[in-house]
């Protein structure tokens, strides 16, 4: 199972399980090259989110953490942050670990990345997971399904650098975290998003999916208006899965037990 989010990001990977064969995942925890992120959603999320991840399986079930720090190594060749640079460092660790059967988990931002895999990809992809993720459509945005506020008040905070301009990131308390210690914690891990990648257009050759099977999980207490247009658009596509989880868009860390069993359920 590879989790993606849009800031350093741990994919986790867990392969088919044999029949009467114990689970035996292997979990590769990922920075991609400057994939940041717009808000508290995933680099905090999956840090604590691969901890409640390695549940899925029988307890010292022999678990692989693999670092790849692809944001140092890789800097000199990315200077300037694009959507494609998201898309393309995922796809590399699917490549280059010579992965198949994969489930591909997509939160928020990185709903994008997700469906651009499976375009491209599908035959290493065996089900696709949008965790409150953005659904794009061929030649949509980022921006196209968040609200003209939203992109304001990011445009607003940018910074320009010399990779160009940045988001910095929000307190997590913006995001629901009323956790004192979790919140503090959280700040440790934030770094900024690339404003530029909200207007960079997803290509994609074939539907939305290009027919891997699909579940969509719904966070919908609070409903996080930039993931709402998207889940209207998954109650609505034939074929896929739609459930709802009674949180806010960091389930991974409110509600880590029932996103869990939810993602160790698919096939």
């Amino acid at each position: 199972m590879a989790v993606v989010g849009e800031t350093p990001c741990q994919p986790v990977l867990l392969p088919r399980r044999k029949p009467n064969d114990v689970a035996r995942p292997n979990f590769f925890n990922w920075s991609p090259a400057r994939c940041t992120q717009p808000h508290p959603a995933v680099s905090r999320g999956c840090a604590r989110f691969k901890c409640d991840a390695c549940t899925c399986g029988p307890r010292g079930s022999g678990c692989l953490k693999k670092w790849v720090d692809a944001r140092r190594s890789r800097e000199p060749i990315v200077s300037t942050p694009t959507l494609e640079t998201f898309i393309e460092d995922v796809a590399q660790v699917l490549r280059y670990e010579d992965l198949k059967d994969v489930i591909l988990v997509g939160h928020s931002f990185s709903g994008s990345v997700v469906s651009a895999l499976a375009d491209r990809m599908s035959e290493v992809l065996r089900h696709l997971v949008y965790l409150d993720a953005q659904l794009l459509l061929a030649g949509e945005t980022p921006a196209s399904g968040t609200p003209s506020a939203s992109i304001e008040r990011y445009r607003h905070r940018a910074i320009e650098t010399s990779h160009g301009a940045l988001i910095p990131p929000f307190d997590p308390e913006t995001f629901g975290i009323t956790d004192s210690e979790v919140a503090a914690w959280i700040k440790t891990k934030l770094t900024p998003h690339p404003f530029q990648t909200y207007f960079d257009e997803l290509a994609l050759k074939n539907p939305l999916g290009n027919g891997v099977p699909v579940t969509y999980i719904a966070c919908i207490n609070p409903r996080y208006a930039n993931v709402a247009l998207s889940h209207e658009l998954a109650k609505q596509i034939v074929g896929w899965t739609y459930v709802e989880l009674s949180t806010g868009h960091n389930a991974m860390l409110s509600m880590p037990d029932e996103l869990v069993t939810l993602l160790a359920a698919i096939d």
